[in-house]
């Protein structure tokens, strides 16, 4: 089956070394009338709010001392497996997936990263873009280009789904900002592979890709702010998918945001990133859990909480990180749109998601875990830790909550620390989003 094997885009380590992320800024945000989802921010307003004292730290200092053992132990496992040319072998098998390997080379960015291995993450990139494949814009007016993602159903690359494809172009933005200023022919090469998969999703494309059943596509970016799947099971698909839309929608178009040189650029990008995460916010249920929404359906098999909480979290957390970021260094009128609308999004995350902070603090499990061990969606669970930790350092604080969400992320560390569980669940998925999520928690 498909689904079996579509784990779809993490985005972790959101910072080269991830920053410490900081409480909620306010913005105003409204509904459009005409476009209902979308956000529409008043952007001279940058108030912030009244200076609350700190919190304690996420993690006591034995689980600080327990991730990171488990995140170099992580990443070392990686070192010298291939993964420079997108061919990881671990234990005899391979995988060549762009999400899967993308999420290990965003470990072995993460801090304290050695010289080897930001080197091998950095290879891994450039494979990437050698991989890229080009086309024309949908009215031929640009290059575009795109990835498949393995699955073989069209060409000898797979199918494209802009879930996965959101990890690997997260992970690419963070090497292009390692190399921008001791390798900028590289880093310029970096950036024009970016922005022609920016343009591909945005702007669509005037062929199927090789091998496809599928239409031209006019582009992915809907009214309501979601994102398309790409070409799902070999045909054109333009309904929301709620992964692309975090991975790629919000994650991918926000960092390219903080790249980019352009002014307009940089402010159309940070909208497609806000409304991409304000329709997010609006499929929430009741009880906190996130419907996987794929190619108009939400079929039984395509049920998986986690799986789906931990790719929107991507999304939630670069969203609010890059609005930090540009608000930092913002030098231009491009710049402060870009931040303010990323703000407003951000600010309006922390109501929209409460309910599945809760979900997730009353499903967990009395030995740390979510999910049943070796499940599919368990296999992509890790990075949920990551949504406790953005809710616990951007919402007010709340002695109760705080304090369920320390207990909560310790632990999951601990459980992780156990007879090195991390190395048992699965030889990449799983360790992938564990070394990212701790290096998180370590910040």
């Amino acid at each position: 089956m498909v689904m079996a094997h579509m784990a779809h885009g993490a985005l972790l380590a959101l910072l080269i070394c991830p920053l410490a992320l900081l409480p909620a800024v306010v913005a105003r945000v409204s509904q459009s009338a005409a476009t209902p989802s979308a956000i529409t921010v008043t952007c001279d307003d940058r108030t912030a709010p009244a200076t609350t004292p700190p919190k304690p730290a996420i993690l006591s200092a034995l689980a600080r001392t327990q991730a990171a053992h488990i995140v170099a132990a992580a990443n070392e496992r990686v070192m010298g497996t291939g993964l420079e040319q997108d061919n990881v072998t671990i234990d005899g098998v391979s995988e060549q997936h762009i999400f899967v390997n993308g999420n290990l080379a965003r470990g072995l960015l993460s801090c304290p990263a050695t010289a080897d291995q930001q080197r091998a993450a950095l290879a891994w990139c450039s494979h990437l873009v050698g991989e890229q494949a080009q086309t024309r814009t949908h009215n031929n007016a640009s290059d575009a280009g795109f990835w498949g993602v393995g699955y073989p159903v069209l060409g000898p690359k797979g199918d494209i789904y802009f879930g996965d494809t959101g990890t690997a172009v997260t992970v690419l933005a963070k090497c292009y900002r390692i190399v921008k200023a001791s390798d900028p022919e590289t880093a310029a090469t970096y950036l024009a592979s970016l922005e022609m998969y920016a343009r591909y999703v945005r702007d669509g494309c005037q062929d199927s890709p090789p091998g496809g059943q599928g239409a031209a596509s006019p582009g992915w970016i809907l009214d309501n702010g979601a994102i398309g799947c790409g070409y799902y099971l070999g045909h054109l698909s333009l309904p929301p998918y709620i992964i692309a839309t975090g991975t790629t929608g919000a994650a991918f178009f926000a960092e390219l945001a903080a790249i980019t040189a352009s002014p307009r650029d940089q402010r159309d990008y940070a909208i497609i990133a806000a409304n991409a995460l304000a329709w997010i916010g609006t499929t929430v249920r009741s009880d906190g859990v996130l419907p996987y929404i794929i190619d108009n359906e939400t079929a039984t098999y395509t049920q998986w909480p986690l799986d789906t909480i931990s790719y929107v979290t991507e999304g939630i957390v670069a969203v609010d990180v890059i609005s930090r970021r540009l608000a930092d260094s913002a030098s231009g009128i491009g710049w402060r749109d870009a931040s303010c609308h990323l703000r407003a999004a951000s600010a309006a995350a922390i109501d929209a998601f409460e309910p599945t902070v809760e979900w997730l603090l009353r499903t967990q499990q009395s030995d740390g875990s979510w999910g049943k061990p070796h499940a599919s969606d368990t296999l992509r669970s890790p990075r949920v830790v990551s949504l406790l930790q953005w809710y616990y350092l951007s919402s007010p604080a709340n002695a109760t909550m705080d304090q369920a969400i320390r207990d909560a992320s310790a632990r999951f560390v601990n459980y992780l620390a156990s007879n090195d569980t991390w190395a048992t669940q699965d030889a990449f998925l799983y360790p992938g989003f564990v070394a990212i999520s701790l290096a998180d928690l370590l910040e």
